[in-house]
């Protein structure tokens, strides 16, 4: 029986990483390189010298073919080091996945600049990726929802306040109207109090007055 194909292929396998000494590795040994020169040249033989000063004043040959060979063997010791540190550390690998690593980012950000849309074996992809992946429907459907939901209460709200508002003026008015009223009232009162033939009680007597003329008449 043939077997059978998988719906979701594996991932190609990644490129090998090379050994030889890359781009990166290669600016990290010339940096060394400088640090240590520069380090070697802080150790003068004018400083050196100022140390020994009676081999110095008596045999300057030979403590200088000293101090040439302390430069040397401490030279040969840091370069020996550096590279045991690289080797054991797997340095020149480890900057040469760096540069792979890279690249690759370059590769995609490039794909995706593009438009062209990177697929993805659902194996391949974490727990978290396909749980974001499962939900993301559901999430986008009841987005849509409440959008429209707080679209509708939004718009409800507007009108609610446009009617308290013509409420309020109505209200408004309405006091104003009701404070002319009392106005003229107060003002018809106080010009009763003040009428010369006795306001109100003149008024009611002049009413009994002519009463008792039209009760002659009959």
């Amino acid at each position: 029986m043939p077997p059978r194909n998988s719906r979701s292929p594996s991932p190609p396998p990644s490129l090998p990483i090379a050994s030889s000494p890359g781009p990166r590795f290669l600016a990290l040994q010339k940096i060394f390189t400088q640090a240590l020169t520069s380090t070697l040249k802080t150790s003068s033989y004018a400083n050196f010298s100022k140390c020994f000063p009676t081999p110095a004043q008596h045999c300057p040959t030979a403590l200088e073919g000293v101090w040439k060979q302390l430069n040397a063997k401490l030279e040969e010791g840091c370069m020996k080091e550096f590279e045991a540190i690289v080797f054991e550390k797997k340095v020149i690998e480890g900057l040469n996945g760096w540069d792979a690593v890279v690249e690759d980012a370059k590769r995609r950000i490039a794909r995706g600049v593009e438009g062209e849309e990177v697929h993805r074996a659902p194996h391949t992809l974490s727990v978290e990726e396909l749980h974001i992946a499962h939900l993301t429907p559901y999430l986008q459907q009841a987005t849509t929802m409440l959008e429209a939901r707080l679209k509708d209460t939004q718009e409800e709200n507007g009108t609610l306040m446009r009617r308290i508002t013509e409420q309020r003026v109505e209200m408004e008015n309405l006091v104003q109207g009701l404070e002319g009223v009392v106005a003229d009232l107060e003002d018809s009162i106080e010009a009763m109090r003040d009428d010369g033939e006795g306001g109100v009680d003149g008024l009611r007597a002049e009413i009994w007055e002519m009463e008792g003329e039209m009760r002659g008449r009959c």
